[in-house]
């Protein structure tokens, strides 16, 4: 099978092509990371509030053996 040449307008022809998938691909990476900083922001989120319960419930335990005036 032989190579057919290609010529400038074709490549011409397909540089909008080309160009358009770029700017999708960038877009979708652009997508992508925002959609982790949120997952991960959600997560340190829910991080903090099972620290933050933990200590109440551990404060509310030591109350029932320590009175603190």
């Amino acid at each position: 099978m032989a190579i057919a040449p290609i010529d400038i307008q074709t490549l011409y022809s397909q540089l909008e092509n080309v160009s358009k998938s770029v700017v999708h691909q960038q877009q979708g990476i652009q997508l992508s990371n925002a959609i982790q900083q949120d997952t991960n922001a959600k997560q340190l989120a829910e991080k903090n509030n099972t620290v933050q319960q933990i200590n109440k419930e551990k404060e509310a335990f030591l109350s029932l053996f320590f009175f603190y005036p």
